[in-house]
């Protein structure tokens, strides 16, 4: 469960730093911000898809929620978040993971943008995902530990602030 828990909580802090730099408000040619916005995307997208991989021999997101599906089920309903929400995403992400993200797909190698389409992931549901599988293993965590798992908080105001400053001082 930690480390599903720590993958999750790296995507989490990955997407803060993505929306403030989306805050910024300002474009970017190829520099550094582009490059740096492009990594934090790919390991986030790389953290959602180990956590929600559906793969019988790995301990997933899916092999903690039968353990614990009574818990975790719980948890959802309470939250108003539905499992098969969940599953959805699982999906979409496994034909982001096949054919473009870890794998360069012979008929995705000339469009990898038409895998994305195909997949129809959303950035505000990958999001959700990524906040419910948190928020829920970290549920979980606590009534199993008796504590919550411990995460680094981060709002990702900082590089919203660093991007305006380069931009007023001419650097980008």
């Amino acid at each position: 469960m930690e480390r599903n828990l720590h993958e999750l909580g790296r995507a989490v802090l990955e997407r803060k730093a993505l929306v403030g730099m989306e805050k910024a408000n300002t474009s970017h040619a190829v520099d550094f911000f582009r490059l740096a916005y492009d990594a934090l995307f790919n390991d986030m997208i790389a953290h959602a898809i180990k956590v929600f991989d559906k793969n019988k021999y790995s301990e997933t997101y899916w092999t903690i929620y039968e353990r614990d599906k009574i818990i975790i089920d719980q948890f959802l309903m309470d939250n108003n978040y539905d499992i098969d929400r969940l599953c959805v995403i699982a999906d979409k992400l496994k034909i982001i993971r096949d054919k473009t993200h870890f794998h360069i797909d012979r008929d995705g190698v000339i469009a990898p943008k038409d895998i994305w389409e195909k997949a129809n992931l959303t950035g505000k549901d990958l999001a959700k995902a990524i906040d419910i599988g948190w928020k829920s293993l970290n549920y979980l965590h606590k009534q199993k530990i008796g504590k919550i798992f411990y995460f680094p908080k981060y709002n990702g105001t900082d590089i919203t602030k660093i991007i305006k400053m380069a931009k007023r001082e001419g650097i980008i």
